[in-house]
């Protein structure tokens, strides 16, 4: 099942300025920062898995929302994800790793699965608010 497309000009606006602020942050954080290792390693062992999962989860909700085909948008954000990580070679002190692109794609599919739920409760409640008993 797919997201619906969200036609609200607002909602789409608000999406939007989401998906390119968490871009931006994702980004910084990638290639310069690296206070999201020592701010995660003291809450689970795997920071920079718990940080990919979560940044692609956080770019890919509002994507999957705002835009069709689906598959196209999933292979522009492993692309993303895949530039990051080569990005990450040319920068002293920064690593490309496989596992953090796999946990990127575990963020992806994270977010298209939210997608999905937050399309099919807005269904649901625009149905559920336009009934009349």
């Amino acid at each position: 099942m797919r997201p619906a497309p969200i036609r609200s000009r607002s909602l789409r606006a608000i999406l939007l300025i989401w998906l390119i602020v968490a871009v931006s942050i994702t980004h910084y954080y990638a290639l310069f920062a690296h206070a999201h290792s020592y701010l995660l390693a003291a809450l689970v062992d795997r920071p920079d898995f718990v940080f990919h999962l979560v940044a692609f989860a956080l770019m890919a909700l509002p994507a999957f929302l705002l835009w069709r085909p689906v598959s196209t948008v999933a292979v522009g954000l492993v692309a993303l994800a895949g530039a990051i990580e080569l990005s990450q070679m040319m920068i002293p002190d920064r690593e490309a790793s496989l596992a953090d692109l796999g946990a990127s794609g575990a963020g992806i599919v994270l977010g298209a699965l939210a997608a999905m739920l937050v399309s099919d409760l807005g269904v649901w409640f625009s149905g559920a608010l336009t009934k009349v008993d």
